[in-house]
């Protein structure tokens, strides 16, 4: 699988530092009791998207000042390398998005249900 060979070592360095702050501040926003303390829980899936689209915003302007264009067909990752279409890898991003969505449901659930 060719998903982030090249900037394997980079993007594992940013994902762990994004998760560990964001931990971090989720522990202290929850443990401090502030008046909306709970409320930031909601937020969760915002740091994901925001990284997500840091991200590929960062990379795409790098491939555009290298090749001239944002994207490419043989550097894709919803490509393998004979050109057929991966479905395998977009079944597991929209895993991951269905996990997201569904971790926020359920501490929607636990907030409200909870005494």
């Amino acid at each position: 699988m060719r998903l982030f060979t090249k900037y394997y070592a980079m993007f594992s360095i940013y994902t762990a530092m994004s998760f560990g702050t964001f931990n971090m501040l989720m522990d202290y926003a929850v443990l401090e009791n502030t008046g909306n303390g709970h409320a930031l829980v909601y937020l969760t899936g915002v740091p994901s998207i925001l990284y997500f689209l840091f991200y590929h915003a960062i990379k795409a302007r790098e491939m555009y000042k290298a090749k001239g264009t944002i994207w490419s067909k043989e550097e894709s990752a919803y490509y393998t390398a004979k050109g057929k279409f991966d479905w395998r890898t977009l079944v597991l991003i929209l895993i991951r998005q269905f996990n997201g969505a569904a971790q926020i449901f359920l501490s929607f659930l636990m907030t409200y249900t909870s005494q």
